[in-house]
């Protein structure tokens, strides 16, 4: 782990132009879209009535508030889902500046994840007016959201180095990425809640323990829904794999860095 710090320490030296790609990505992404900053508010807001009308009225499944319920884990689902779209083509898409300019080798994926933090802090009032409607008032379970925010902020440096990394030098990763955030999306409590999957199958529980995503989304829902808190070994186990993925992320793109720079 000691080799993370002086690279943390480059970043830092290097902060201004890591703010200004994280400012120009978000920059690019509302002026392509008409819609501009509404788009990050009408997103959640149509997925959620999508969801709602399938899961809720067709599916039947019978849980109190399910909109609210929906976009306490949507909103960090859009969240994790664009970051590694956009981490996967980091560094291909950004060869010619990282070898015409001398940066930190990781600034295109944290101006990615920067950039995408942005975003679904931006989408947030949707969480406020879903409240409002419910009529769900905030309890001290609250402070549970930048708690779950902080632990997928890390899971997101540590995935988003390893895919930009790994994708310059096998450009299939792009593809592989796409199939398994279809199969995550399922596999992680966003339509329906831990309790509900694992008492169906529960052979599968180990599946819930390994995925960093079910405590994390589960810790997003309990601050309007106390009763789905996950409890601290499910958080523990979600802070845990994300450490383990920053250490391994950055430990692979620090290895593959020469490779990098030669396919660039």
């Amino acid at each position: 782990m000691t080799f993370i710090a002086p690279r943390i320490r480059s970043l830092y030296t290097f902060r201004s132009v890591l703010a200004n790609l994280v400012a120009r990505d978000i920059k690019l992404k509302y002026q392509s879209s008409k819609l501009g900053y509404l788009w990050s508010l009408f997103e959640p807001l149509l997925l959620t009535g999508v969801y709602y009308v399938v899961f809720s009225l067709i599916a039947r499944f019978n849980i109190v508030d399910y909109p609210l319920f929906l976009v306490t884990a949507l909103l960090p689902w859009l969240w994790f889902n664009s970051t590694m779209n956009g981490a996967v083509r980091a560094i291909s898409s950004q060869g010619k500046l990282l070898t015409k300019v001398y940066l930190p080798r990781e600034t295109p994926a944290m101006a990615v994840v920067g950039a995408k933090t942005f975003e679904y802090l931006a989408a947030l009032p949707v969480l406020v007016i879903f409240a409002l409607i419910s009529g769900r008032p905030p309890t001290w379970y609250l402070l549970a959201l930048p708690l779950a925010m902080a632990i997928q902020l890390l899971l997101h440096v540590g995935l988003a180095l390893a895919l930009s990394g790994a994708n310059t030098l096998f450009r299939d990763i792009e593809r592989i990425i796409r199939i398994v955030l279809r199969a995550l999306f399922y596999a992680s409590p966003i339509i329906y809640h831990t309790a509900m999957a694992l008492d169906r199958i529960p052979s599968f529980s180990w599946l819930y323990w390994v995925n960093p995503l079910t405590g994390i989304f589960e810790l997003s829902r309990a601050a309007f829904f106390p009763q789905y808190f996950p409890g601290w070994g499910h958080v523990g186990a979600s802070l845990g794999v994300s450490l383990i993925v920053v250490v391994v992320g950055w430990g692979l793109f620090s290895r593959l860095e020469s490779l990098i720079l030669k396919e660039l």
